[in-house]
């Protein structure tokens, strides 16, 4: 069994990854690296052409190097979830998904930290949040996606949208960052059932829930489990998320849409 996570940016899908690997021996983890010459090639053309410069021909590298080792990869773990459907007959072996999905609001607050695969990444940190759901959100190739997107919020829904849609196509699962929070071991254990494979639960670390940050995994509970993360949100970037979201999808995925009232600001 070869098992694929699938998940925007910043929504844990390398720790979930990391537990995977060392609670389920018997089932190969996709990493979806692609081989070092390719890794070694990129950075090249960065130090020869300058971050900028580069970052065009560099993508574009990356869409025919995912492209080519399809079977190796089974796609960008950022993309649509099309990118598995469209090309399963190229897949070897049996494939199993488990797609991560995060609140959209602590989401976007996360993206608009570090928004990265995507240009103009100093300009996009320096908007305010409402700035930034409103800009234009170009893709990849490996993306399988539009040549872009009205903004993050209709991002993040297209691919939760097929997340959803590939359920009905071949064994998938939609797991929440805020669940596996809450209780990796529980989670874990319920991922390894619904698969049928043994689930070895000792030593499962529960630390580094998150990347580049630090804390531990009770400062993260606290952090989006309590909705802390809402105190950082003005009325205005409520009002332009909801303006955005999908509430039935909300619905389907067990996201509340928050209400326009007071500032929850921290003063």
């Amino acid at each position: 069994m070869r098992l694929k996570i699938l998940g925007e940016r910043n929504t844990g899908t390398n720790w979930l990854e990391r537990m995977l690997t060392n609670a389920m021996p018997s089932v190969d983890i996709v990493h979806g690296n692609l081989p070092a010459p390719y890794q070694a090639a990129f950075r090249s053309i960065k130090l020869v052409a300058g971050e900028r410069r580069a970052r065009p021909i560099v993508e574009s590298l990356r869409d025919r190097a995912f492209e080519k080792h399809f079977d190796r990869t089974l796609g960008w773990k950022h993309a649509s979830a099309r990118a598995i459907s469209d090309n399963l007959d190229r897949a070897s072996g049996e494939v199993v998904v488990v797609a991560m999905t995060k609140n959209p609001y602590s989401w976007l607050m996360s993206l608009h930290r570090r928004p990265y695969s995507v240009d103009h990444q100093e300009e996009r940190r320096s908007a305010s949040l409402s700035e930034f759901v409103a800009t234009s959100w170009p893709t990849v190739g490996r993306e399988y996606g539009p040549d872009h997107y009205q903004g993050p919020v209709e991002m993040w829904a297209d691919k939760c949208r097929s997340y959803l849609d590939l359920t009905s196509e071949m064994p998938a699962r939609i797991v929440r960052y805020e669940d596996v929070l809450e209780n990796p071991h529980r989670e874990v254990a319920s991922l390894g059932e619904s698969l049928g494979v043994t689930v070895d639960l000792t030593g499962l670390g529960e630390r580094d829930a998150a990347k580049n940050d630090k804390g531990s995994i009770d400062d993260f509970r606290e952090y989006y489990l309590s909705g802390e993360w809402a105190s950082e949100l003005a009325p205005s970037d409520i009002a332009a998320i909801n303006e955005r979201l999908d509430h039935a999808l909300m619905d389907r995925l067990g996201y509340d849409v928050l209400a326009v009232a007071q500032d929850r600001r921290k003063k």
